[in-house]
């Protein structure tokens, strides 16, 4: 049931702009004790309806180019691949050590952004 309340939370997120794997990961790691690869596995498996979903509605907006679609979804097709391979090569730790390090990076990067905008 934890793990119901923490994908709701996590797509509300995603909807908001704001990665609902950013939240997500983390949370099924500390709070239901799911090993880091287990975790970002459900973090891309509910990624896939959450960008599907934003894709549709940005398209009905006229926010998007659709050109530019095919050559975006086709780059992170591969480079997801490329990831998941090098991600079942890596440790634990050293998986742990990419997600937290590129959180971080993310973190002070939207603080950045925001602070900059008032």
């Amino acid at each position: 049931m934890l793990e119901f309340f923490l994908s709701i939370l996590s797509g509300v997120a995603a909807g908001m702009g704001l990665g609902g794997a950013a939240l997500l990961v983390p949370s099924l790691m500390l709070l239901s004790g799911v090993k880091q690869l287990a975790a970002q596995t459900a973090g891309l498996y509910g990624f896939i309806p959450a960008a599907a979903v934003s894709t549709w509605v940005n398209m009905r907006a006229r926010r998007l180019n659709g050109r530019h679609l095919f050559f975006i979804g086709l780059s992170g097709a591969i480079t997801a691949l490329l990831g998941a391979q090098l991600a079942f090569l890596l440790s634990g730790v050293a998986l742990r050590t990419i997600f937290g390090a590129f959180s971080v990076c993310m973190g002070a990067v939207l603080l950045a952004t925001g602070i900059k905008r008032k």
